[in-house]
């Protein structure tokens, strides 16, 4: 489609036609366009109706090309130009490949820490992440390449490529070094973490206290109810519906406020280990673990090039807070 000048569907809206006439800009087509137009329907001659990516996921064959589908759609209404035996076939192809088993990892897997921060340096685009599993261990790990170098038009990049272990490997080895130039101590960056950790304590504690609220509300509630029921204000039918309705909202509530308990306890753990690190960090030692929370605070960008050089832009510097 690129090689024969076919505009993709957002230039065609803002040019107006097809092809590409001197003086436009030629884009090539994205995987996901064609995916999206491999399932259209209209191909066959028929219309069908919109459905929103919410009820996509919802339904079952959400994706796929059903017999549903085919009830709703207005058939004959343009000229077809995919045969149906070959819109089906492809269908076939979708569902074999979206039913392949993914890797299931026994451990806990590594989070993409990076995929915020991390861009080419050649092109300034945000660099993609793939991963794979780890051949000492069962989880799973990420490495980073820049999509452009596999692009055919002008926005062409050079290959660039770089593995999780070693951006972590050099970002806590430049972290060390600059922590030491600029005199930062352990006990700085410790109190902000305690601070940190305080801070999401009490929003924990601000929502436990109003779901506790409410639950006393629906206790009151009740009384008020069942004496009205007992005076004959209300029906029996209408206290029991009142009597479900609070069961299921004191069952939500205590699950809540069970959530609630849960991560002031895994804030709680997590500040402990995140001093740890940070200790470690400032003493030069081999640090196992960084999070997506730490990497963040410390830089605002982090960008490859394709000689290798890296270029780390912090978020702090002498003198700051």
């Amino acid at each position: 489609m690129y090689n024969d000048k076919v505009h993709r569907i957002s230039d065609y809206k803002k040019y107006g036609h097809t092809y590409c006439d001197t003086g436009e800009i030629l884009h090539q087509w994205s995987v996901g366009s064609i995916y999206g137009i491999l399932q259209n329907t209209n191909y066959l001659g028929s219309l069908q109706p919109y459905k929103s990516e919410k009820r996509l996921h919802e339904e079952k064959d959400s994706i796929f090309y059903t017999k549903e589908d085919e009830e709703e759609a207005v058939h004959h209404t343009h000229q077809a130009i995919v045969s149906v035996k070959l819109f089906e076939k492809v269908q076939n192809r979708l569902k074999i490949k979206m039913s392949d088993k993914k890797t299931q990892y026994k451990s806990k897997y590594t989070e993409n820490i990076y995929r915020n921060i991390l861009y080419c340096g050649n092109c300034g685009k945000v660099m993609h992440s793939v991963y794979y599993q780890s051949r000492k261990k069962d989880e799973r790990h990420y490495s980073y390449y820049c999509k452009r170098a596999y692009f055919i038009d002008h926005r062409k990049c050079e290959k660039n490529y770089i593995r999780e272990e070693q951006v972590t490997s050099l970002v806590q080895k430049q972290l060390c070094n600059t922590f030491k130039e600029q005199q930062i101590e352990a006990k700085d960056f410790i109190k902000l973490n305690m601070d940190e950790c305080d801070r999401r304590i009490a929003e924990y504690e601000r929502k436990g206290g109003k779901i506790a609220k409410e639950f006393e509300y629906m206790k009151k509630q009740a009384a008020m109810m069942y004496g009205r029921y007992k005076e004959g204000e209300i029906t029996k039918e209408e206290y029991l519906a009142f009597k479900q309705n609070k069961k299921e909202q004191d069952n939500y509530a205590k699950k809540s406020l069970e959530e609630m308990k849960q991560k002031i306890r895994r804030a709680k753990d997590k500040a402990e280990e995140e001093n740890k690190f940070l200790c470690s960090l400032l003493k030069a030692d081999i640090c196992k673990t960084l999070n997506i929370q730490l990497v963040e605070a410390f830089m605002e960008k982090i960008s490859i090039f394709s000689n290798g050089v890296v270029d780390i832009v912090y978020t702090f510097s002498k003198g700051e807070e």
